[in-house]
């Protein structure tokens, strides 16, 4: 019995509210000073049911960003290179692809004194329309290398001069050409003060690639290209 008595220097009295200290030995109790220690092993040992879900749910998303984030994402169908399949793209040409169109300006009457002409008084010599302008790259290529990056996709045009070879899409706004795309489809849009031009870039239901360009002149009617590639087998074999 003597084991089982608690030190009085351990000792602690609770009392109720409204009640004094004078009580008999049933209203007093005896707590030890580490029981704010013990109560919290016993809550540790008894935690919730629920919580312990909560922890193995929250354990297994976690290991599942992780690995969806460290995965390799699927190369775009549209990657790799590609030849320009005459055949298929005569099937589908405009009749205005090859034509150059001029409109000529109105001109003036001469104006003379005397016999005289007066300077900027005779006939203007005929405008040419901005239809003449330089085609995008992808028109005047007959081969073609897409890779695709974080945030860019990178096309390179071997045939082109030097200088016109690579062509570099952002992703989203970036000088003044808005660009986008998925697995299966590029887009870019861009005007000039003479234009405006929209691409695309996608995959046929043959495996080859559609690539489709809308040009938009001032005073002028739209007028879409379209143009048929096949992979390039060369670069296949290698």
């Amino acid at each position: 019995m003597a084991a089982n008595v608690v030190p009085a220097a351990q000792r602690v009295i609770v009392k109720r509210p409204g009640e004094s200290y004078k009580k008999s030995a049933a209203t007093i109790a005896f707590a030890p000073i580490n029981q704010s220690t013990q109560t919290l092993a016993m809550n540790a040992q008894h935690q919730p049911l629920r919580f312990l879900f909560r922890s193995a749910i929250c354990g297994c998303l976690s290991i599942l960003f992780c690995a969806v984030a460290t995965a390799e994402k699927p190369t775009p169908v549209y990657a790799g290179d590609w030849v320009l399949n005459q055949e298929e793209t005569e099937l589908l040409r405009n009749d205005l692809d090859d034509k150059t169109i001029k409109i000529p300006t109105a001109g003036r009457a001469q104006i003379s004194v005397m016999g005289i002409p007066l300077p900027g008084g005779g006939p203007r010599a005929q405008g040419h329309s901005p239809l003449t302008a330089k085609q995008p790259e992808v028109l005047r290529c007959k081969q073609m290398s897409i890779s695709v990056a974080d945030k860019k996709i990178q096309l390179t045009y071997p045939d082109l001069d030097p200088a016109e070879q690579q062509e570099t899409l952002r992703a989203g706004h970036y000088r003044g050409r808005d660009s986008k795309w998925n697995r299966k489809r590029i887009q870019q849009k861009y005007k000039t003060s003479e234009r405006k031009v929209s691409k695309s870039w996608s995959i046929r239901k043959d495996g080859r690639l559609l690539v489709e360009v809308s040009i938009k002149h001032k005073k002028a009617k739209k007028q879409t290209y379209q143009r048929v590639f096949d992979r390039d087998s060369a670069s296949q074999g290698e």
